[in-house]
């Protein structure tokens, strides 16, 4: 089996060229924190934008043009740090005269979220390989089962290509959930950021909805979407949600970006600090939709709203990629522990990498 994440590694092992990250975007992030973590020093990162002898400063890490680059290096590591745009990136590489470019495409964020390797989570999935045959057999359409087989294949393999072929049109809100929904929703959006998923659901109902009850931990992320949203159906809680009412602490290493934050002791250097509840502590409703994107926290919040989908049964839309036993935790506790009649369908939405894997039940 191949990894194109070792495949890179045991390229740069042998030589001491530089190495250069292609793509100064949101995408950028999650390289520089690979390679910070492999302790490679990147000697820069180019801008397609940028021409001539333009540059700047990004993060602390030169930011140039391709052509300044090509004056200065006949021979480089170029790794492709915006992968949307991977195909086209290594054809502007291939075609730089005298150049000597060894070109990259890898996806490196399972590795960031998860704190684990591609042999790690071989190792996992083997161990736990009946539970996953089941929950494939589980999935209601082939079009999940597609999904299933290709994020594992991802996981294992680091390569961006695998997710090509299942990428989906919207995270939350697919054709079987929209077809679903009625004019008296009651939408709980658990990890609301800053309303995106608000505003779509209020998109697909023709504002014609009962209730939505937003829970988002991040101060600023809240203030935004009170801001956004003025209507009286929408009720906000500045808090966590998990299984006990608890402090936990944040640290977040990517200038603010929620890519990579996790849950450290108390006591330890922390982002931010938040304040969990228990769903079922502070909602009565008849909650009829739950979405969960919660930084790995999903399975706990779950545990924390058992009596809410035991009595109602609602649609749930619930993030599985943040921890690699989500994929075998997450579904085995909605069919044991919560509804066992309940359907099971997996979307991702992401062409490019392995995030933004959702588990749906309806």
């Amino acid at each position: 089996m191949k990894n194109c994440i070792q495949e890179f590694l045991e390229a740069i092992r042998n030589d001491d060229l530089p190495v250069f990250l292609y793509g100064c975007g949101a995408g950028a992030l999650w390289y520089t924190k690979f390679m910070n973590k492999y302790n490679i020093h990147i000697e820069g990162i180019i801008d397609g934008k940028l021409n001539g002898e333009e540059k700047y400063e990004w993060n602390d890490i030169k930011v140039m043009s391709l052509l300044h680059i090509s004056n200065m290096f006949t021979e480089a590591h170029m790794v492709i740090s915006a992968p949307a745009h991977r195909k086209e990136i290594k054809k502007i590489l291939q075609n730089i005269n005298n150049a000597k470019w060894h070109i990259y495409t890898f996806d490196p964020t399972i590795d960031i979220l998860q704190g684990n390797t591609a042999s790690e989570r071989l190792n996992y999935f083997k161990r736990h390989a009946h539970e996953l045959e089941n929950f494939y057999h589980r999935l209601a359409d082939k079009k999940s089962k597609e999904v299933l087989t290709q994020i594992v294949k991802g996981s294992l393999e680091n390569d961006c290509d695998c997710y090509e072929m299942i990428a989906g049109e919207s995270q939350y809100f697919p054709d079987f959930i929209v077809s679903n929904l009625t004019d008296e929703e009651i939408f709980l959006d658990a990890g609301a950021y800053t309303g995106d998923s608000i505003s779509e659901f209020i998109s697909m109902v023709h504002n014609k909805y009962s209730k939505i009850y937003a829970f988002e931990p991040d101060e600023m992320n809240m203030a935004i979407a009170k801001k956004e949203f003025k209507d009286d159906r929408i009720v906000f809680f500045e808090k966590g949600v998990g299984a006990s009412e608890e402090t936990l602490y944040f640290k977040n290493e990517n200038n603010g970006a929620d890519e990579g934050a996790h849950v450290v002791k108390e006591g330890s250097s922390y982002t931010a600090s938040i304040q969990v509840v228990r769903i079922d502590d502070v909602i009565e409703d008849k909650v009829t939709y739950i979405k969960m994107d919660i930084e790995g926290m999903e399975l706990l919040a779950l545990k924390g709203a058992k009596r809410l989908i035991q009595n109602y049964k609602p649609m749930l839309a619930i993030s599985i990629y943040h921890r690699t036993d989500d994929v075998v935790q997450i579904p085995q506790y909605v069919i044991n522990e919560l509804n066992g009649e309940y359907k099971l369908y997996l979307r991702h939405y992401w062409s490019c990498n392995g995030t933004d894997t959702v588990l749906f039940a309806i």
